[in-house]
């Protein structure tokens, strides 16, 4: 039965939470913006749960902690950004500046190295080439359930190749706009997003797509910034997206399928896979809300681990790996599977219960205004540099932190910050000296930040 004050109630607050991004939007006269785009993707990760699953219970004191939080990545945006973007547009980059033939040079390198790394980690899991060209699903069948019976070996292809896939979306995406020729165009793209597609297909993890495909889309978006464009999605686009989008969803579909997922009696494919869409795209809420209920002291569908407080661990677990904390994990962080019939299953809880684990509710808070200035000190460097490099990192960093807030904190992964911050070194390197660009001309050189 729908509670229908409480969900009113959430929906406002999902609303309340666009106001912001269009409050904030219209404070720095731009939508490339890190708190706006924070904003914007909660108000979609909310109102798409809400408004699709109405019989799955959600807290209106879960809405408004997250509402909160849209709030304090915007309070740590306070600043007088209008001399920042004024500055931009008179430092706007020569339209090709990042397409020299050194950068297309690491750019398709790179992606030679992140194939052979794939596929010698399959081989190294005893995953042969030919079962991977004959019969992929079983394959990623066999992947998988290795990865949930900790069997997989660790190894050296497949850090690097995770790593320099990450790289290879980032570079791609600040590539793409400085080519108009339409094969070019598809080229970039193929090249930036068929490494995580050939994970998913194999391994039958959708992560890194997604992933990726958000690295790739902040890439266009620095590109764009560069140029004095503050928009998030042109006209041209839409077609594109529209495009990906169609071979996209059966591509995951596939990957559900490579799981094992059948129709039962009497149930179609669609039954069958639907609930497993449902999950993915809209179980982080509910189950969110059930954890912070139980959290607070009131009713969930079930009990909860509760670590006290972890004083950053769940935020910033690469850092404390990195210094030797060996607690053990589950694969899917939390170990708790929750289940709201007949289409909601999830282990995916946001971020933001990791952060309360480490902090608190109300220091949460403060930790996500500490995050979101420093995340808008590199936004300010980027736009403030003729040649920026490592700030370009950063950004890409910050999109994929709030593209993946809705799964868990994005600085969990070394390899993620790694993949990323090679692309600034890769921004570097090519912008050290004069050199080509693609059409055969002189770039001139600037500082790189």
């Amino acid at each position: 039965m729908i509670d229908w004050p409480e969900r009113i109630v959430c929906i406002i607050l999902s609303v309340a939470i666009l106001s912001n991004a269009l409050l904030v939007r219209r404070m720095v006269n731009a939508w490339a913006f890190p708190a706006v785009i924070f904003s914007l993707a909660w108000f979609l990760y909310t109102i798409i749960p809400l408004v699709c699953f109405p019989n799955a219970h959600v807290y209106p004191l879960a809405m408004l902690y997250i509402f909160g939080a849209s709030l304090a990545v915007s309070i740590g945006s306070i600043s007088n950004w209008q001399s920042a973007f004024n500055q931009r547009q008179g430092l706007r980059e020569i339209d090709g500046s990042y397409s020299s033939g050194k950068l297309y040079l690491y750019f398709y390198l790179a992606y030679a190295v992140t194939v052979a790394c794939l596929l010698l980690n399959s081989i190294s899991q005893g995953i042969s080439i030919d079962q991977l060209v004959n019969n992929i699903n079983d394959s990623a069948a066999e992947y998988a359930g290795r990865r949930y019976s900790y069997d997989i070996a660790p190894n050296v292809y497949q850090q690097l190749g995770n790593v320099l896939a990450y790289s290879c979306a980032g570079l791609g995406g600040v590539l793409l706009p400085s080519q108009n020729k339409r094969y070019m165009k598809f080229v970039i793209v193929f090249v930036s997003l068929s490494p995580a597609v050939f994970v998913m297909l194999s391994q039958s993890a959708r992560g890194m797509l997604f992933l990726c495909a958000a690295i790739f889309y902040a890439g266009v978006l620095v590109a764009g910034l560069l140029r004095g464009n503050t928009y998030l999605l042109s006209k041209k686009a839409i077609p594109t997206l529209v495009v990906l989008a169609i071979l996209v969803i059966p591509l995951v579909t596939i990957s559900f399928v490579a799981r094992g997922v059948s129709s039962g009696a009497g149930q179609s494919f669609i039954d069958a896979v639907a609930p497993l869409w449902a999950s993915y795209t809209s179980g982080h809420l509910f189950a969110f809300s059930d954890w912070f209920g139980n959290y607070i002291g009131s009713a969930s569908i079930q009990p909860y681990d509760d670590p006290g407080m972890t004083n950053g661990f769940y935020t910033f677990m690469s850092v404390f790996k990195l210094f030797g904390d060996d607690r053990p994990v589950p694969i899917g962080v939390y170990g708790e599977y929750l289940t709201i019939p007949p289409y909601i299953g999830t282990n995916i809880y946001t971020a933001f219960r990791g952060m309360i684990h480490d902090f608190g509710i109300a220091g949460s808070l403060v930790m996500l205004s500490i995050l979101s200035y420093l995340s808008h000190i590199a936004f300010r460097t980027m736009l403030r540099s003729a040649s920026p490099a490592l700030s370009v990192s950063a950004f890409l960093f910050t999109v994929s932190f709030i593209y993946q807030s809705f799964i868990i904190s994005a600085i969990m992964w070394n390899t993620l910050m790694i993949g990323l911050a090679f692309v600034g070194v890769v921004l570097a390197l090519s912008r050290s000296n004069p050199a080509p660009d693609y059409a055969g001309n002189m770039v001139g050189t600037t500082s790189s930040n």
